[in-house]
């Protein structure tokens, strides 16, 4: 058996090797920008004085620095991009080296800003930091199942208050109302480019030894995690419903959620599609039907798990 100490230290070589690999990919990429015709149109407006190459130079010290600052954004968004990709697909290793890389791209550009840099970053900048702070958000609340159950409560809750949006401390929150059971998150397997993995649902006709019954809708997610497993009667009516008549677009407002109330088992189902494999589920007592409250919460969470609060921030006032 493999000592803990042991393979942390193997996948921090791990990391290690493959952030030297992205950067060198992300400067050869980079280097592509034209910085000499940048460089040479800005010396064409420069006024020159009888000292001519101090003023020049002044000139392209503040053009490179700005250049610097515009490719250290286009890098941070490029491996943002990379983040919630892999984070929607439930790759892990992927998604935890993406967001390694993140911290020390953000380190290097928050030291490299000024003397006092939380006040100099561009309002670009600032954005793309609650854009990660987003996708860590994200990582946890869909790994919060495993991490849930590898470490100290204590150490899990600690992180869990100091992330920004609090995704699972409101789901938390949520699931305390008298009113809902539970929420849970899927995951749509059908036609996966990957092996399963035993967190995800594979339709009965899809190739292989696909599992049957309870086993082959777990979910990656359920608050609070007593709740699961899945009664088997919950997990047969979520099969017949999560499908693709729910609709990612995010112009519609509010978000299309399909309820409905099961009369054999007395429970309301709310399904919300938060990924283009990924869907919330709130599961209530009774008929909860005419609840405003559980279809205004669950937009609201929707919003912010798809990205959309993110990118209203981005548009202008």
């Amino acid at each position: 058996m493999v000592e803990i100490g042991n393979f942390i230290f193997s996948l921090e070589k791990y990391v290690d090797a493959f952030l030297d690999v992205s950067q060198d990919r992300t400067k050869e990429a980079l280097d592509s920008i034209p910085f000499v015709l940048l460089i040479a149109r800005g010396l064409e407006r420069v006024p020159t004085n009888h000292y001519g190459v101090a003023t020049g130079c002044i000139h392209i010290a503040r053009l490179c620095y700005a250049e610097h600052i515009k490719v250290r954004e286009l890098e941070l968004l490029v491996s943002l991009l990379d983040a919630q990709f892999y984070i929607s697909n439930l790759h892990f290793l992927n998604a935890l080296l993406c967001l390694r890389s993140l911290s020390k791209i953000i380190k290097d550009g928050i030291v490299s800003s000024s003397s006092s840099p939380r006040t100099n970053l561009s309002p670009l900048f600032s954005w793309l930091l609650r854009f990660r702070n987003t996708l860590l958000a994200k990582f946890s609340l869909y790994w919060f199942n495993i991490l849930h159950g590898v470490g100290p409560s204590e150490d899990l809750d600690y992180c869990l208050a100091k992330e920004n949006p609090d995704l699972v401390l409101r789901l938390r929150s949520f699931t305390s109302r008298p009113d809902v059971s539970y929420v849970s998150l899927f995951f749509d397997a059908q036609l996966q480019d990957f092996a399963y993995l035993g967190h995800s649902y594979v339709a009965p006709v899809a190739v292989g030894n696909s599992p049957t019954g309870v086993e082959s809708l777990p979910p990656i997610l359920t608050i609070p995690p007593e709740a699961h497993p899945f009664p088997a009667d919950d997990v047969s009516v979520i099969m017949t419903k999560i499908c693709s008549v729910l609709s990612l677009d995010a112009s519609e407002q509010p978000r299309r959620i399909l309820s409905f109330f099961d009369a054999k088992i007395h429970k309301t189902f709310f399904l919300a599609k938060i990924e283009p494999r990924i869907y919330l589920v709130s599961v209530c007592p009774k008929n909860q039907l005419g609840n405003a409250q559980i279809s205004s919460f669950l937009n609201r969470i929707g919003d912010a798990m798809q990205l959309i609060d993110i990118s209203r921030a981005l548009r202008p006032a």
